[in-house]
C-alpha cells in the first residue's frame, strides 16, 4: 500500500519523494499511469472495414493524424470486437460527427472488476502498468502477483473473457512491478524495489502455463540495477527507467531474454540532488525520460548509447521557478506531452518540429487553472484525438478520481480545449495505467481498488499515424 499525504491542492510530489511516500508490502510504484501509447511492433490497428480514414478537418495546433494503410492483425481469425465486426456488441454510446466517444455520457462506460475473475486480487489489490500486443491486454499488478490478461474481441464485463497467472504461485517468487511492455512478441514486466527481476510472457504461447514465462536478473550488468519506473520501446529496443537510482538499462529484444542488455548512467547527462525519473515516451526519433526533478533527458536511438554526445537534457523549471515533477506522457504524432507528478499540476508539451533544447519548442499549461479540486496525475494515454491525464491517489484523504482530457485539434493555452471529468459514478479511479486499443481507452484500478474501467472513445477503431514503433508504458 503506498500513502501519499495531500491537504487541500498540496500533492506531495513522488519526484521530492521518499520522504512522502508510505510503502508497505514492498513495492512503492509510483503510483503511475502505466502510460498507455499502444506499443505494437508488428501489429498495427487499421479501421473495421479496411479503408483509410483521413482527418481533413484537422484544425488548432495539434497533428493531423493520417493512416499508414497497414491491416489489422488481431492475433485471430474469428471477428474482431475490437474492430468492431459481427461479433461487436451493440453500442448506446452517443458519438459525435467525428466518430468520438462522449466522455459525459455513462453509455460510453463500462467496467468489471478483477474480483470476479480471481478473487485472490481482494488481498491485493490495485495495478501498476498496462500493455497490449494487438489483442490482449496484459495489467501489471502492484503489491500483489496476479497477472489479468483481457481478450479485446470478448465482451469486456464478462469474467469469461478474462484471465490470469499468479508470479507468486507458479514462478516461485515475489514480484514487484512498475509497469509492462509489448516489443512485438514478448510482454515485459518492469520491476521495481525489492525484486530485480525482469518477468516477460512469450505471447506465442500458452499464457497460463509456467514454461511460457521467464525471468532475468540485471544486477549483474551494472551496480545497484534495482528499481525501475516503467519502460519505452523504440521498435528494436526496450527501455527501463531508473527510479532508485540513475542507470537506464536496455535490451535489444530480437536476442535471447538473457542477451543485449547494456545500462547507462543517466547522471553523466543529468546530476542533481533530486534526479529521478517516472516512464518514458518514444516519439520515433528520441526517447524521452520523465523526470521526477523537471529536467527532461533525451536520447536518439541512433546514435551510440553509452556515448554522452547522444543525449540531451531540458529544464523545464523555465515555466515554473519552484520545479515541476513528471510521471510518464505520451505522443500524438507531433507533440510529446508530460504528465504532472505532483502539485504543480503542470502539463509540458514539446514540439518534435523544434529544437529539443531550445525553450521556444516548449509550452506548459496550468492544470490549477481548469480546477481548483484536482488532485495529481501519473501518465498519460492518446486516443487519436484526445490525451487523457490519469488521476492518481488521493486528495484530501479520499480516492482521487478528476480525469483531465486535452482536444489536440485545439489551442494548448486555451482552457476550452481541456475538459476535467469525474469517474466517481463509475466507481473508478484512483488509476494505476491507462492505453488506447484503437477504439477503447482503458483506466486500470491503482493500489488498493479492483475495478477496471473501459470508455468508449471511438465508433471504431483508428488508425494512427505515429511511428512504427511507438509506446509509453508504466
Amino acid at each position: 500500500m503506498k500513502v501519499v499525504l495531500q491537504i487541500g491542492n498540496t500533492t506531495s510530489p513522488r519526484a521530492r519523494v521518499a520522504r512522502f511516500v508510505l510503502v508497505a508490502g514492498g513495492l512503492a510504484v509510483s503510483a503511475t499511469s502505466c502510460n498507455g501509447l499502444l506499443g505494437l511492433h508488428d501489429r498495427q490497428l487499421g479501421d473495421s472495414d479496411g479503408s483509410t480514414s483521413t482527418d481533413g478537418a484537422h484544425t488548432g495546433d495539434g497533428p493531423a493524424l493520417l493512416p499508414d494503410g497497414a491491416p489489422v492483425d488481431d492475433g485471430g481469425d474469428e471477428a474482431s470486437a475490437l474492430d468492431g465486426g459481427p461479433d461487436a456488441p451493440p453500442s448506446n454510446c452517443p458519438f459525435d460527427g467525428t466518430g468520438a466517444g462522449d466522455l459525459k455520457s455513462p453509455a460510453c462506460w463500462s467496467t468489471i472488476d478483477l474480483t470476479a475473475v480471481n478473487a485472490g486480487i481482494a488481498a491485493d489489490p490495485g495495478s501498476e502498468g498496462v500493455a497490449f500486443d494487438g489483442r490482449y491486454l496484459y495489467i501489471a499488478p502492484q503489491p500483489g502477483a496476479i497477472v489479468f490478461r483481457y481478450d479485446a474481441n470478448l465482451p469486456f464485463a464478462d469474467a469469461g473473457s478474462w484471465s490470469s497467472f499468479d508470479v507468486k504461485a507458479k514462478l516461485g517468487f515475489q514480484p514487484h512491478f512498475s509497469g509492462a511492455m509489448f516489443d512485438g512478441r514478448y510482454v515485459t514486466f518492469v520491476p521495481y524495489a525489492s525484486s530485480p527481476l525482469v518477468v516477460r510472457f512469450d505471447t506465442t504461447t500458452t499464457f497460463t502455463d509456467a514454461a511460457s514465462w521467464s525471468t532475468f536478473d540485471p544486477t549483474p550488468v551494472a551496480a545497484n540495477l534495482t528499481g525501475f519506473a516503467g519502460a519505452t520501446f523504440d521498435g528494436q529496443f526496450a527501455y527501463l527507467v531508473p527510479r532508485d537510482h540513475t542507470t537506464l538499462l536496455r535490451h535489444d529484444t530480437r536476442l535471447a531474454g538473457n542477451a543485449g542488455w547494456e545500462a547507462f548512467d543517466v547522471k553523466q547527462v543529468q546530476s542533481s540532488v533530486l534526479t529521478s525519473f517516472w516512464g518514458g515516451v518514444y516519439d520515433g526519433t528520441a526517447v524521452y525520460i520523465a523526470p521526477n526533478d523537471g529536467v527532461v533527458v533525451r536520447y536518439e536511438p541512433a546514435k551510440p548509447f553509452a556515448s554522452t554526445t547522444s543525449w540531451s537534457k531540458f529544464d523545464t523549471k523555465v515555466f515554473n521557478s519552484l520545479g515541476l515533477s513528471f510521471e510518464g506522457g505520451a505522443f500524438d504524432g507531433r507533440f510529446v506531452y508530460l504528465s504532472p507528478g505532483g502539485a504543480e499540476a503542470f502539463v509540458v508539451r514539446y514540439d518534435t518540429q523544434g529544437t529539443f533544447t531550445t525553450q521556444a519548442s516548449w509550452a506548459a499549461m496550468d492544470l490549477g487553472t481548469l480546477s481548483k479540486t484536482l488532485g495529481s496525475f501519473q501518465g498519460a494515454a492518446f486516443d487519436g484525438r484526445f490525451v487523457y491525464f490519469t488521476p492518481w491517489g488521493a486528495r484530501n484523504f479520499k480516492p482521487n478520481r478528476l480525469l483531465v482530457r486535452y482536444d489536440v485539434t485545439a489551442d494548448f493555452a486555451t482552457a476550452t480545449s481541456w475538459t476535467v471529468f469525474d469517474m466517481t459514478p463509475m466507481s473508478a479511479g484512483p488509476v494505476g495505467g491507462s492505453l488506447f486499443d484503437g477504439r477503447f481507452v482503458y483506466f486500470m484500478p491503482d493500489q488498493g481498488t479492483t475495478k477496471v474501467a473501459r470508455f468508449e472513445a471511438r465508433k471504431t477503431s483508428q488508425k494512427l499515424t505515429l511511428p512504427a514503433f511507438f509506446g509509453s508504458f508504466y
